[in-house]
C-alpha cells in the first residue's frame, strides 16, 4: 500500500527547507535530514534517488516502494517531523538491512 498523499513531500520548497534547515543523521546507505513541521500530529517523508546511485527505473521505484512501506508502518517514527531521505548507496540488493538502517536512523532523528 502507498504512502497517503497526506504524508508525502512533494514540494521543491518544503524539500528546500528540510535540506537547509534539518538535522542530519546518517548511515551507509542513507542520508536522512529532518526537521519540526507546523502541524505536530502529521508526519511527511521525501525521498531522493538519483539515477547514478541505481541505474534501473524498476529498481529506484522497488527502493522507494520498500521505503515508503517502511515509514507507513513504524507510525511512532519521526512523529511531527518532515523527513528527507537521500539514497547514497545501491540498497536494492540488500533491503532487508536498508530497512532495519531507516528505522534506526529514523528513531536517531526524532
Amino acid at each position: 500500500m502507498a504512502l497517503s498523499s497526506q504524508n508525502r513531500i512533494t514540494n521543491d520548497k518544503d524539500f528546500g527547507r528540510i535540506l537547509k534547515k534539518g538535522k542530519t543523521v546518517h548511515g551507509s546507505f542513507f542520508f536522512i535530514k529532518g526537521c519540526k513541521n507546523d502541524n505536530l500530529q502529521k508526519r511527511r517523508f521525501g525521498i531522493i534517488l538519483s539515477a547514478r546511485v541505481i541505474k534501473s527505473a524498476v529498481g529506484r521505484n522497488k527502493v522507494k516502494r520498500h521505503l515508503n512501506e517502511v515509514f507507513r508502518n513504524h507510525s511512532e517514527l519521526a512523529q511531527g517531523y518532515d523527513v528527507v531521505c537521500s539514497i547514497r548507496k545501491d540498497c536494492s540488493g540488500d533491503l532487508k538491512e536498508a530497512r532495519r538502517q531507516l528505522i534506526k536512523l529514523l528513531g536517531e532523528l526524532s
